[in-house]
């Protein structure tokens, strides 16, 4: 079977699906590593080399979301409160923090010019966003819903994401995920063009998602940078112990009506007795799986948006990948 997903994954990266991608296998507790393809192709091919940071994108939801696990665990946040405990400045006081989590909230609607909007006002636009259905009884996956998440964990804690970060999460599992990464030590992410389409420069340590960079990177949906060897630690203490028992039950399995859907992640149901598997994505091209009673999972890593962001292209081809991977289960 792996042979199997390699091929797949090796002719996806032949015909263009991403420049090169690492992916690694958890079995048995040991993890089974591949690297294959180009780091870059603009302005040259450069080989794809191992222990760099990549711009995990929306795997920061993954990770906030195991933060405010461990700020719920303290007895800081009630995960079931509404948002008014919390925020007074939010419109939306009647959603709760799993409404956020889970992306049942509804706030999804579109803030104009809010990639342009300094971090403030984008701040202070979000938190006037409203419900545009009755929370919970639907799902819509929406950057706004983490956006707000990180927002009331810096209010219920006092710190930034980048200092609970450090605290919730690299210091207990020993792993460098950083808001703040080197440059030089990044994979690069889109190439930027001038007005005559030449190629200027590739955005490197510097986050792909425009409402990060207007936060000045530090935001709850999106901006933490990590290499493999930290999302292997991650996935490891999340199928450990890391998580108290009422917290694993919260991330792992079902927490909506019937949207697969859990406190941070996303739900796969196994073929073979439907028990729930945890998932999450990212934007640039990264994903992470893992499946709590077998103790297995993986963990992808691309830059898919070097040098096109062909998007439907990549989720075509990320969703056959899973596809492969859980019929092997």
């Amino acid at each position: 079977m792996k042979a199997e997903v390699l091929n797949f994954l090796t002719a996806a990266c032949r015909a263009g699906t991403f420049p090169g991608f690492t992916v690694s296998f958890l079995q048995d507790k040991q993890f089974s590593t591949t690297l294959f393809g180009a780091e870059t192709v603009l302005p040259n091919r450069k080989p794809l080399v191992a222990d760099k940071w990549y711009d995990l994108a929306s795997l920061t939801k993954a990770i906030v979301a195991v933060i405010t696990l461990k700020v719920a665990e303290e007895g800081k946040l009630s995960l079931t409160a509404p948002l008014a405990s919390y925020c007074r400045e939010a419109s939306a006081k009647e959603i709760t923090v799993g409404d956020l989590l889970t992306h049942t909230a509804g706030l999804t609607g579109f803030i104009l010019d809010r990639n342009q909007l300094a971090g403030d006002v984008l701040k202070e636009k979000i938190f006037q966003l409203t419900p545009q259905w009755t929370p919970g009884t639907q799902m819509i996956y929406s950057d706004h819903h983490y956006l707000l998440l990180g927002f009331i964990l810096e209010e219920v804690t006092g710190k930034s994401l980048a200092k609970l970060l450090t605290e919730k999460i690299n210091q207990p599992l020993g792993t460098a995920f950083t808001y703040a990464p080197v440059a030089s030590n990044c994979i690069p992410t889109s190439p930027l063009f001038d007005e005559k389409k030449n190629w200027v420069l590739n955005l490197q340590g510097i986050p792909h998602d425009p409402k990060a960079r207007q936060l000045g990177g530090v935001a709850g949906h999106a901006g933490i940078f990590g290499r493999l060897k930290d999302l292997q630690k991650l996935l490891q203490a999340l199928l450990g112990d890391f998580l108290q028992p009422t917290s694993q039950k919260l991330a792992f399995t079902e927490q909506t009506a019937g949207f697969h859907r859990s406190f941070g992640f996303k739900l796969y149901k196994a073929p073979t007795d439907g028990r729930w598997l945890f998932s999450h994505t990212g934007y640039t091209g990264t994903f992470l799986l893992g499946d709590p009673v077998k103790k297995q999972g993986l963990i992808f890593l691309s830059n898919r948006v070097h040098p096109h962001d062909e998007r439907q292209a990549y989720i075509e081809k990320r969703d056959q990948f899973i596809e492969l991977y859980l019929k092997d289960l």
